[in-house]
This record gives C-alpha cells, sequence and structure tokens, in this order.
C-alpha cells in the first residue's frame, strides 16, 4: 500500500507541476524543476525532483547537463540510454529550433543577416566547430554543412570536404563560420591562415569567400567588416 500511497502522491505532484508550467510557462520554473518536468516524458512514473537535483550538482548547472554527452550522464545514478539519449540531444533541438524559425529561403544578403542565422548554429557548442554556408546568386541560403568539429579550442578543416560541400550544389558565394569556447570571438593567426587556405580553395572552384565570422556565445566579429579578409 505504501507504493500506491507514493506512487498518487507522485502522480498528483506531476499534475500540479504541468498545470502551474500551462498557468505561468516553463521560464516559471526554477531549473531544476524544469529539468524535472523534462524528465517526465522519459520516467513515467516515480520521482524524477531528486533525480532532476542529482544532474544539476553532478553537472554544475542546468546548461551543463545539457552539454554533457551520453556517456557522461549515463555514469549518473538512476540515468539509462533513453534519458541520456534525450537529454544530450537538447541544445541540438534549439539549434534545429532557431535555424527553421529564420526559414530555408531567407536571403542572407548583410553581414547582420548572417550573423544572426548562423550563431544558431553554435549554442550549446563545448567543442569549437566549423561550417561552411554556400549561398546562390541571390544570396539564398543552399547548404550549411559541418566542416570539422575539434577540442574546446581547436578545429582543423580538411580541404575535401570543402570540394565536397561545394559540388553538393551550385553556388556563387560562401561564408566560414567557427566558434570560440574558450576565449572572446576575436580572429588569431591561425584564423587567418584557415581563412586563406579556404579562400584560395573557393577561388579555385569559381566560388567568392564573402566573409568568415567568429562566434562566442554572445558575440561575433566579421574578417571582412574588420578589413583583414581581402588581405588574406
Amino acid at each position: 500500500m505504501a507504493r500506491d500511497r507514493d506512487g498518487s502522491l507522485h502522480n498528483a505532484h506531476r499534475e500540479r507541476m504541468r498545470e502551474r508550467v500551462v498557468r505561468e510557462g516553463i521560464d516559471s520554473l526554477e531549473d531544476h524543476e524544469a529539468l524535472e518536468v523534462l524528465l517526465y516524458n522519459v520516467f513515467r512514473r516515480g520521482d524524477t525532483n531528486e533525480l532532476a537535483h542529482k544532474l544539476i550538482k553532478h553537472f554544475g548547472s542546468l546548461a551543463g547537463v545539457y552539454d554533457a554527452g551520453i556517456g557522461a550522464l549515463m555514469k549518473v545514478d538512476g540515468i539509462g540510454f533513453l534519458s541520456a539519449f534525450a537529454l544530450s540531444n537538447m541544445t541540438g533541438h534549439y539549434r534545429k529550433y532557431a535555424q527553421s524559425r529564420l526559414g530555408k529561403r531567407t536571403v542572407l544578403d548583410t553581414e547582420e543577416r548572417l550573423a544572426k542565422y548562423l550563431h544558431s548554429y553554435f549554442k550549446g557548442r563545448t567543442n569549437e566547430v566549423a561550417y561552411l554556408l554556400t549561398l546562390d546568386t541571390g544570396y539564398r541560403k543552399l547548404l550549411c554543412v559541418e566542416l570539422a568539429e575539434g577540442s574546446f579550442d581547436h578545429v582543423d578543416i580538411e580541404p575535401q570536404k570543402i570540394i565536397e560541400i561545394v559540388a553538393r550544389r551550385s553556388c556563387k558565394y560562401a561564408v566560414l563560420a567557427h566558434n570560440h569556447t574558450s576565449d572572446i570571438a576575436l580572429y588569431s593567426g591561425v584564423d587567418l591562415t584557415t581563412t586563406r587556405k579556404v579562400q584560395t580553395i573557393l577561388s579555385m572552384l569559381h566560388v567568392t569567400l564573402l566573409d568568415h565570422l567568429i562566434f562566442d556565445e554572445d558575440d561575433y566579429v566579421s574578417m571582412a567588416q574588420s578589413g583583414v579578409l581581402n588581405q588574406v
């Protein structure tokens, strides 16, 4: 009977939490409460509040939980593959959401529009990642493809990957973008060398590199706007 009473208590608590979210929105919840509610989708019964507290304590924050990989999550007692899979994909779902809101045929003909569109690709990233965005003659997106993922402070770009991306869709323009996870959005000597390499490859394919945008969590720098793109 104790199990039944515990089950009834947990079910009543879940209903109150769901009603609160409907009434006040998810933003009204504390971080552990938001994680608790998310875990309802994986754990159909039981107390997910305690598990939410345990996860946030283990990883330091709600962002830390969402940024953790499947392997790291599964080391926490009470987390299996399905719950780890759901949590580890949260930031990826956010990026897809942000990109979808901007639309597939958005005209990306200014630095500001390019930055707004590309910044969403780096939300929640814990390692440096490089992307190549290709545009048609009307500055509309054709492809935005990950070139490489590196460590927390370095990423290597393979020329063959650039050739393959350009070959997939005929394009006129391209934009290189990557993020800095351990520093502010300023280009380095390595960034200049990488840009020179990419620009040379693209020119051989009759594609113009419009810009190299470098992002941190909240800001970005444009190498074209900084006046160094033509110098490389």
